[in-house]
Parts: C-alpha cells; structure tokens; sequence
C-alpha cells in the first residue's frame, strides 16, 4: 500500500486498486441499468478522541454519512432514469474487497452554520460495540421521483464497511450493481409519455442522471418553456419592462395579477399546481413582491418558495425554476428588473469585468468536518482553481482571519461577475468580512452586478425582515442582478457540495455542446446534485437544504462567464404581409432568437449547430409594421434588430421616422412647447392622394396645438418628410420619465393606417439624501448636544432627466426642546443628475436629555416637484460606558449560568467596563437589553478577550441571530453593526467549551454606542411571589422588582383582582378550608403595569397539633405535643385577634376528655387504671370562624402499678480535685446539694422520663 500526502488538505492518500474512483454506466435500456462502481484510493485525515487516534475518510466528490455517532463512511449516490410505471429492484455482483486495519471516527451528525464544528463534541453510538460491520448492507434504493419530464431513482451504495470491535475496515473496490423492472410499482408514476421535453431542463437532466445519453428520446423536439409572471397588483405596471422583454427574447411570458391567485401560500401552490397540470410546457414562474405581498411556504421554520416547484409527482426534486422579485415599493421593483434587463441586453466587449469573480471563506471547517473533508478556505481555493482554469482572470481571495467589508466593497465596485461565499450568516450580514446590509445598499457597482452563490445561514431570511439577500438585489446602483440564498441556518457540509456543483456547471461545457446557461438552471442543478449526495427524502438535510435555499432575482436570467463578444446575425430587412417564415443565421450555436411587435411575441427559435434558424411566425399582423428581432447565446453580445412587413399590392401608408425638436435642448421634457417632425413613405405599389396626418394621445399633461399636417399625393415606394408636421405643450408638473402613447392616423380616400409610437418625457425627480450635523461652536464632534446651536446639512438631489427650477428647502420640527432657528434654505436651478446641500440652524435646549430622538422633518419645493423626508437625530450620544459603576443606566437583563459585572479595572476608557461572568466549562453569561429604532441606525462597541482559542468565545447578536464572535488574546477592538428600524435586542454572550481554560478566561465590553432609539417601557414584577395557609387564611409574600418603584400592587386569586395594596405582604382571609387558590402579584407604576409574577397555589386548613407523645405512670398518662402551624399570635392580623388559636382538645378512645388554652402543650390524664391501655390524639380549636382541626398523630400509653423503690440523684455541684503526697497520691471527687427521690415520689410530682442512676461513688 502506497501512501501521499496532500499538503494542501493535510490529509493522506491511500491507494487500494489500479485505475481511478468513479461510477459509469455499462449499459441502460426502459428494463434495467447496469452500474460499475470503482474505488482505487481514498482520502484519510487523523483526530484525537479522549486521547486516541481516529480516522476520518473520503471519497473526492462524493458524499459521507452523517448519522450522529455512527462510523462516518463516504457514499456514493448516482439516479438513473427508470420506466413510467416500473417497480424496480437492485443485484449487487462481481464484488472485490479488501480489508485494512483502521479506526473509523463516528460523524458528528448535521452541524448547522450558525455553529462552530469546533465546539460539537465526538459521541460513540452502541454500533461501537457490535462485533459486526456497518453497514450490513452497502446499497439500498430511495423511493422513486418525478423530475419534471422523467421518473427517476437513486442508487445509494456505501463501498466501504467498518468492525468497530475488530478495527477493520473492508474497501469494496469493485462491484456492479444491476438495477431492474420486477412489477409495477404505485409510487410516483407517470402514466403517460412525452414526445418532448423542456430545453431549460436539458443540462439538469445531463448532469442529474447518469444514464441520460442513453434513455434520452430520439430524436428529441426540444421545446420552449413558459415564463409566469405573478405580480402584486401594486407592481403589475411596474414589471411591463421586464415582461416586455423576456417576450422580445423570445420566451413566451404571461402576466398574472396575484390578486386573481389568492391571498395565501397554499391558495398559490394549488394555482402553480393546477397551471402545470394543464400547460407543462411552463418552466419559470417568477414572483414579484416581499412574502407579505406574495406569501411564501414554510419549511423549517424559514420562507420555502422552492417548494412552490414541486409539481410532477410527490418527490423532492424541482419541476420547475422558482425566482422572487422580493419588493415592498415600486422603486426596488424597478432596480431589479433594470438590472436584469442590462445583464442580458447590453453588456459588451468593454464589460471586462465578468472575468473576475470573489471568493470569501472563513477560517473554519475541515478534519472532520465539511464536504469532502474540506475547510471553507479549502474548499473555495478548490473553486478559485476551477474558475481560473476555466478562464478566469482573477479570483479574489478574501478570506478570515483578517477578511473585511471593505475589501468586499472596493472588489465589488470594481465588478465581479460571480461572487461565491461560504461561512456564518446572519439576516443581515455575512459574518466572515463583516459586511453588512448596510454595505449592500451602498455599492456603487453600477451595472457591474454579480451572480452570487452563497453558503450561510439565514442571508435569505425574507419573510420577517428585509434581508441581506433583499439588500444587494434591490440596490438601484449596483448590488446584484441575482443570488441563492437560504432563510434558515443552512448545514455546514451539504450546501458546500451544492456550490461545487454550481461552479463546475459555470465552467464545463456540455457533451452536447453550447449550453443554455440560467441562474435557474445553475442554482437548482446544484441542489439537485446536493440531494442526491445528502438525501433526497423528506426530512433528509438534503432535502431541507433545497426547500429553503431561494433565488433572488430573475430564475430565467441568462448567466455570463466572461465579456460577451459579437455575433454576425443575418435575416432579411424585409418580408411582404402573410410571409410566415424568417431564416436567421448568427454563426452561434445555440442562439435564442425571437421575432416581436408591440410586445407581443410572433415567432421564436434556436439555432441548430451551425447557427441558422427557420422561425415561424404565428398569427403575424396582416398588415405594415416593422418587427423586433432579438437574438441572444451564452457570452454573446446581444443583438436587436428590425424587419419591416410591407403589403405585396396597393397604396400603403407608413410612418417611417419621427424626430422630437423644441427650442430649448430638443429633449421632450415638461412644462414646454415640442414639435415632431414626421417622414409617411408609401411602401404600396400604387400612388396615394389627398393626405391628411392626424396626431392624438390619450395621456393627461399633453395638449396638441398642431395636430394634423397635410399630403397632396405620394407615389409608390417615395417618401416625404415635414419638418414640424405638429406640436403640442407639456404640462409643468409631469412625473419624470413619463411615457406618453402617440398615435398617427394617416388617411387617404377610403383607406387609413396608423402608427403608434411611445415617447417617454423628462422631469425632474427631487430627493433628499444623508444628514451632517456642524457643531464648530460647540464641542464639534458632529453631534447636537444639550444647549448646542447646530448647522444641519441635508442634500438635495435632482434624479429627474430634466433640471429643476429654483426652490426652497424646509426644515420644521416639533421635538420639545429644539428651536428652529434658519428653517429656510434657497437653492438655485438642479441639473439633471446635480444636487446640492440645504443648510439650516436649531437649538437644542440645555436641560434636554441626552438620548433623546429629534425628529426633523425635510421638505424641498421646486415648482410643481417636491420631496419629503423625515431624519430622526439623537441629542449627544445614547452611551452606556458604565461609568455608574452598575448596570442602572439601561434595562439590562442577564442570563447564563453567572451574570456579567461591573468592574473598576482594565477599562477600554474612564473607570469601569463590564465583564463577563466567572464562568466554567460548558457554561454561558450573557448581558442584553432592547432599544426602539424609529429608523435604521448602528451600533458600536468596543471589546477585549482572553480565551482559548477556536473554542471559547466573546458572541454578539441582534435578535438572537449571532453577527460576530472572537476568541483567543483580542486586544480594544471596536465593532460596528447597521441596524434596522424595530425593536432590536443586543446580546453579548460569552461562552466556554467543555474544558480548557487559558488567559483570564473572560470578555469585557465598554463604551457601547447605541443607535438613535428610545429604551421600551419596562414594567419589572414583582419577584419570588411565596404563599403559607392555614385555617381559613393564605399569607403571601414578595419581593419588590429588579428595578423600578411600583406605586402599589394588585394581587390576584384565580385570576381575578382581589385587592390592591402598597406593601409585600397580603392576608388573604375571604377562604374555605380545603379549597385550593391561585394567587399572582402584578406591579403598578405609573406609566403601567407589569406581567404577572409567578404563581403560587395554597390550600387553607385547620392544622392539627404535631409530635404527640405519651408517657404513662402510676395512674397517670401525661401528654405533651408541639404547637399547630398556621394562626400562630405571630401570624395574626391585628384587626382579628380572636381569629388565632383558641386551644387544643385532648381525646381518649376517641372521647374528648379535656382542653388547654392555646399556650399550653401538655395534659396529664388521671383519671386511668393501671395496666389498661389508651388511645389518645389531640386537634387544635379555633374561633371566628370556629374550627377544629383533623386529629394528630395516635399515641398509646398503659399506666403500671408501682415497682421497687430506686434512688434517684437530682441536680448538684460536681467538684474534681487532685491531693499529690508521696509516697501516697489521693484523687477525690465529690458533689454536694444533691437531692435525692423515689420514682414515685417524682412522678406524683409530675416528672416523669428516663429516671436512671449507673454509678455513685468516691475514688481515692
């Protein structure tokens, strides 16, 4: 056996048998598929356990187990396409194997990426112990499945096997297994045959089914799949551009209104549903609107728009491509589509960009943990290799410790054509780098916009925030044209085997040859490879991989890899009315051509290999018009061109040209007077005579004062142009880019024809932006303190395409405590895309609060345009640095095994810092507190840490998800955070593992900078609520809240207010013995109240006396017992002093034979006969309300006759002494003042017990 070493994954190479790993299909027919399997080598990595050495073990590509402390053993999983209705069996033969002495570790089960794999402990499952190997069987068969257009199922062998008793390990390193038809089967059929199939599914079906070449139709009529469009109906104008041109594409794209849909997810599954059942020639469906306006599925407890496309049968591969517009206004409706519409249709050679791509990791994973064994900077240096092989030119390696926002900002602005990301996630950020929503929104990348493949947790995370995912693709400047990303916490290993397989279908090249590359196509091929390496049942990590990983972003969106070059298009420039058939040639393979007028598509075809096409034009106008002919192919730039239909006979009139004119710029723009000028051709064969041109509109804002122009003849095929043939004013307030419909009626005789055209008018669009506060002659640190007169700067952009008349800007503000001073700020006419800063003066009253939100409220007039904005300001900074030497400044709640401290040493600045609590292994502490954010802001702290590191750590959250977490010796180090608007939690947690300690084992944080928020009401309970009961009373008691001064409280019994009162005490009196009460303590302060306290139950009774006890004499049995509980004199109220005890009833064989007062605990009974046993038991009595208690314990007593007189010894003096007189030493001892008694002379005297005497006597 021959052994090499990996350095780059530190892991050893063992061969076992010549050739290579790999799987290949011997043969396949509609019967059966042979399968050879071949392992020649395997990957081995070494772990310590509790101080022994394991093994880990792969297979390069493919899967391992991940049942939780069973051996880990690598798997392979390959589908294959099966019969439509065939119930399938598997042989297994011709097997080769070969033992070795190893140890397998056990996996640590599915690890999600909100976790360090780190921290997971190993665990031993009971196989351990079995003197057998594992797995008894080494192949098995999933259920079968319907993808799309083929009925499928996946072969799972394991061809390793492990004795943990023995240490062996058996290599299967050849066998075939025979997978056959044996019946008909009832899960997931097909009853019926295509003749066709879905082109956009074709590289799924390549790369998804090994047997494809072999079970394809042939010859197969690849046909064209449907784009479905379901819009919120507040979007359905703002998605025209976007469904105009998937049509100009030449992808048959309908509109949907949601509103004509439902209102809930299920109501949209069952309508996606019911749509393919009936047209399965759709491919795409594309939602456009966030989860409240089109509601997604669930799966895992996050969004689940990926099951929307589960619509052929009942498996867990996808159908069909599910993308989302997410949106809540027009606004990012538009910059996602525009985006979108650029990628596909305008960029060209100076688009060099797109051969670069970003790659970012963290520095965790590997040994034993990640696909294939890899850590994630291993795992993306494998992409990075693949990208720049294919062609790349560069791939960024940004990767922890020491990646940063900012070097993922400057590479993204730069342009990325592909970006991939493994590591944590948050709702907002990614935690390797940093980089936040925030950042997101602030590229400036342009039309440089990425495809990003993303690997964390929660980036997708849409339906309860406006996620990280949300804020790159709706950035109208840059951000992303698309992404997948997932709304849960994704696992660490399975989504990695996903991203490969997407970057190994970004850089092959097909069999078949050119392939049709979409984001769609991309993202769900590699969750299908994902599935059938992790599971593809319900419930399998697989499969809830796939459920919750959504595509943002257009799924139809073509994908580029590197700058798009020309293609040399041909096809005639124009063809005679009722000619049906177009022939195009582009010299591309491959090309996707479409032929449309108006928005309407007519015709549409691919090109063979050779790069021709014969389209088919389908119900074609009969009549003059001029068609859109697009063509489109994978790195091609985009061609968009025009044929004109013209009539074979007759006069034909038709607008050729119209060219807009004024006397200003001659752009169309508001509040102005414009001319067209027109050029009518009569493309007819015969001449045309007394024309008369007529313009006309049906939008507001446009009024013709010139809108006819006459022709006395033009002969056929001439032409005639007239310079300022109409005109016509527009309004001065116009929203900008207003696209205005046009219509030209040309008549002549009995004949008339009509142009339409659109002309889109430019307006100015007035926006403010970011606010500066000036302090020069306060303290100048940028910020409105207390007594402060401030400059307050906000910008003012003109985004109109047209400039802005002069206006004015406007601050007012209602804030108690600010004065305006300068509210009135003039600014001059705005060119288009120019901007300016309004400058205005307030004053912020000395006795204000520091942390408290201003709000100012921005206006800027010009003309008819305006724009509104309201900025919320903190007066001074909302700190909490913990100079109070407590945690009183801010509601701070804590948690964990110990709470966190304040302490006076090692403070970032001033005097104290907060500490962590001394905690121990597998312990946390943790501090929070909750802020209200009006507006989203930031957070900022500064931390240090001293722990061991990779295992112990300082954590930060925001709502519970975790943005950031560091170990080992950190230095002060500030970290910032973007927030967004809500109530948000911060929780800082410090956290250990289960042994080590190192450093000072601890973190410390100060000088927290909150952001612009007010701090939520807290109305703390009362505490430790406790109930004591007795006869007729329950007595409560509590302590008073954590915090803050209750003006009263109002106690509740079962739940109903029953009083309210001022201390912690309450006799509840108002009980029947016997009944049981529920009791909860609410505090009142004086803005509100609290929740309740904890709840206590009691149960009021009469309680008897305890510890009866009896002992018998001469004719006498005295008692004595302990007082009863409850309505003690210290328990009393002092209004019912005759509500205490009243005495105690003494019984006899059941008769009552006396009673004492409540104080005294004893009774002698004499009147008894000597050598009779009795019975005896005593209740306690009480008064208003009278009572009498249950019975005490029995006692027994039998009174005897008298005995033999005993001397007893009473109570004296006891004195030793020593006399040392040689030759003779004397020790004596003596007692004096003893009294001596008979037995029974004591017990006449009422004493009675142990009476006994050993040993009386003196010593010399």
């Amino acid at each position: 056996m021959l052994t090499l070493f990996w350095g780059m994954l530190f892991s050893e190479t063992t061969f076992v048998s010549a050739g290579n790993n790999g799987v290949r299909v011997i043969s396949s027919s509609p019967e059966e598929t042979i399968l050879q399997f071949d392992v020649s080598r395997f990957d081995q990595t070494q772990v310590t356990i509790d101080g022994q050495k394991w093994h880990h073990i792969y297979l390069e590509k493919e899967g391992i187990t991940q049942d939780k402390g069973e051996p880990a053993l690598p798997v392979f999983n390959r589908s294959i396409i099966i019969p439509n209705t065939a119930l399938m069996r598997f042989d297994i033969y011709d097997a080769v194997f070969q033992d070795m002495q190893l140890t397998i570790a056990p996996s640590k089960g599915v690890i999600t990426r909100d976790i360090n794999p780190a921290t997971v402990p190993y665990t031993f499952s009971q196989t351990y112990a079995n003197d057998r190997f594992y797995p008894e069987n080494i192949v098995s068969l999933s259920d079968p499945y319907i993808m799309r257009d083929f009925r499928g199922i996946t072969v799972r062998t394991m061809p390793f096997a492990y004795n943990p008793v023995t240490g062996t390990l058996r290599v299967f390193t050849s066998y075939k297994i025979r997978v056959f038809s044996d019946g008909v089967d009832t899960i997931n059929i097909m009853p019926g045959s295509r003749d066709s199939i879905s082109r956009a599914f074709q590289p799924i079906y390549e790369n998804h089914f090994v047997n494809y070449s072999q079970y394809r139709y042939t010859p197969v009529s690849d046909s064209f799949g449907k784009l479905l469009v379901i819009c919120h109906t507040n979007y359905m104008t703002d998605i025209l551009p976007y469904v105009n041109w998937k049509k100009q594409r030449g992808i048959e794209t309908e509109l949907v209104n949601f509103t004509t849909v439902g209102t809930t997810a299920a109501q949209l599954q069952t309508y996606i549903q019911n749509r393919y059942n009936t047209d399965n020639t759709i491919t795409y469906v594309q939602l456009v609107g966030d989860a409240p306006q089109i509601p997604t599925l669930s799966s895992g407890g996050g969004g689940a728009d990926p099951m929307f496309a589960l619509v052929a049968g009942g498996d867990n591969y996808p159908d069909i491509f599910i993308g989302r517009f997410s949106a809540e206004t027009s606004a990012q409706v538009t910059a996602q589509i525009n985006k979108a519409i650029v990628y596909e249709r305008d960029l060209n050679v100076i688009d060099t960009w797109l051969k670069n791509a970003l790659g970012i990791a963290s520095a965790e994973g590997g040994g034993s943990q990640g696909d294939n064994g890899e850590s994630d900077i291993q795992h993306m240096n494998i992409i990075r290799t693949r990208l720049m092989t294919y062609g790349y030119t560069s791939v960024d390696q940004v990767y922890d410790p020491g990646a940063s926002a900012a070097t993922v900002t400057t590479n993204v602005n730069a342009g990325r054509g592909i970006i991939n990301y493994v590591g944590h996630g948050s709702d907002t950020s990614w935690v390797t780098t940093g980089f936040s929503s925030a950042n997101a929104t602030n590229l400036t990348n342009g039309r440089k916009t990425p495809v990003i493949m993303d690997v964390a947790c929660v980036n997708g995370n849409f339906v309860s925030i406006t996620c990280f995912a949300e804020a790159w693709l709706r950035n109208a400047n840059g951000g992303a044209v698309t992404m997948y990303a997932s709304t849960i916490n994704q696992s660490w290993n399975s989504p990695m085997r996903g991203q490969d397989e997407f970057n190994e279908l970004l850089t092959n090249v097909s069999a078949f040859g050119g392939r049709k590359y979409t984001a769609g196509g991309l993202y769900y091929n590699a969750a299908c490879r994902m599935m059938d390496v992790y599971g593809n049942t319900t419930g399998s990590d697989g499969v809830n991989m796939y459920r919750t990983w959504t595509i943002f972003g257009d799924a139809s969106l073509s994908v580029r890899t590197t700058t798009p070059l020309a293609m040399n298009v041909n096809h005639p420039a124009n063809i005679s009315i009722g000619q049906n058939t177009v022939s195009v040639s582009t010299g591309v393979a491959n090309t996707l051509v479409g032929i449309t007028y108006n928005n309407t598509l007519y015709g549409k075809g691919y090109t063979d290999g050779s790069g021709n096409t014969a389209i088919n034009l389908v119900n074609a106008p009969q009549t003059a018009i001029t068609y859109t002919i697009t063509a489109t192919a994978l790195d091609r730039i985009t061609y968009v061109g025009s044929i004109q239909q013209v009539p074979s006979a007759g006069t034909y009139l038709n607008v050729s040209s119209v060219a807009y004119s004024d006397s200003n710029n001659n752009l169309p723009e508001y509040n102005e007077t414009g001319r067209y000028s027109v050029t009518i051709q009569n493309i007819g064969n015969a001449t045309a005579s007394d024309i008369t041109a007529t313009i006309s509109t049906s939008a507001s804002g446009i009024t013709f004062t010139d809108n006819t122009e006459s022709i006395a003849s033009l002969a056929a095929g001439a032409s005639v142009t007239r310079t300022n043939a109409f005109a016509f004013g527009t309004a001065n307030n116009i929203p900008d880019q207003l696209s205005v419909p046009m219509t030209i009626t040309m008549v002549s005789g009995a004949d008339n024809w009509t142009h339409n055209f659109s002309q889109v008018f430019n307006a100015p669009a007035l926006a403010l932006g970011s606010v500066i506060i000036q302090d020069p002659l306060g303290n100048n640190n940028g910020r409105l303190d207390p007594g402060e007169t401030v400059t307050v700067l906000i910008s003012l952009a003109n985004n109109g395409g047209a400039a802005s008349p002069a206006g004015n800007g406007y601050l007012t503000c209602s804030t108690p405590g600010i004065t305006v001073n300068t509210g009135t700020a003039a600014f001059t006419t705005l060119s288009s895309a120019g901007g300016t800063n309004l400058s205005f003066n307030i004053t912020a009253s000395s006795g204000m609060s520091v942390g408290m939100v201003v709000s100012l409220q921005f206006n800027a007039t010009a003309g008819a345009y305006t724009a509104n904005k309201t900025e919320n300001v903190t007066v001074g900074l909302i700190l909490e640095d913990f100079e109070t030497g407590n945690f009183n400044s801010y509601p701070w709640v804590f948690g964990g095994s110990l709470p966190w401290t304040v302490t006076n040493t090692g403070a970032y600045q001033g005097t104290y810092v907060a500490k962590s609590g001394t905690i121990t292994h597998s312990q946390t502490s943790y501090m929070e507190t909750t802020r209200i954010l009006s507006s989203a802001g930031q957070i900022s702290f500064w931390y240090k840490v001293s722990s061991e590191t990779s295992y112990d750590y300082l954590r930060f959250y925001i709502d519970g998800v975790q943005q950031n977490q560091w170990s080992g010796t950190v230095g002060w180090t500030q970290a910032t955070y973007a927030v967004t608007a809500g109530t948000r939690t911060f929780r800082w947690l410090y956290y250990k593992d289960g042994s080590v300690n190192t450093g000072d084992d601890c973190a410390w944080v100060d000088y927290i900078v909150f952001p612009a928020s007010t701090a939520p009401n807290v109305y703390n309970p009362p505490q430790n609520l406790a109930a004591t009961s007795s006869h007729a009373v329950v007595n409560l008691t509590w302590q008073a809240p954590a915090s803050g001064t209750p003006t009263v409280y109002k106690v509740f019994r079962n739940s109903t207010l029953l009083t309210t009162v001022t201390g912690l005490t309450y006799q509840d009196l108002a009980v029947t013995n016997g009944t049981t009460y529920s009791y909860h303590v609410k505090a009142v302060y004086s803005g509100g109240e609290s929740d309740a306290s904890n709840t206590v139950n009691a149960t009021p009774a009469s309680n008897p006396p305890q510890n009866l006890a009896a002992v018998a004499g001469i004719t006498v049995v005295n008692l004595t017992w302990q007082a009863a509980t409850g309505r003690g004199e210290e328990e009393r109220a002092s209004r019912d002093d005759d509500r205490a005890i009243s005495g105690y009833r003494v019984y006899r064989n059941g008769s009552s034979i006396g009673t004492t007062n409540s104080s005294t605990l004893s009774y002698s009974d004499t009147n008894v006969v000597n050598e009779t046993t009795y019975a005896y038991h005593v209740t306690t009595l009480y008064s208003n309300p009278a009572g009498e208690s249950a019975a005490s314990n029995s006692v027994q007593a039998t009174p005897t006759a008298q005995t033999a007189l005993e001397a007893i010894l009473g109570t004296g003096t006891t004195v030793n002494s020593t006399t040392v007189s040689s030759p003779v030493n004397i020790y004596y001892r003596y007692r004096h003042g003893q009294m001596v008694y008979t037995r029974a002379e004591l017990i006449a005297s009422g004493v009675f017990g142990p009476l006994n005497i050993t040993q009386l006597g003196f010593y010399v």
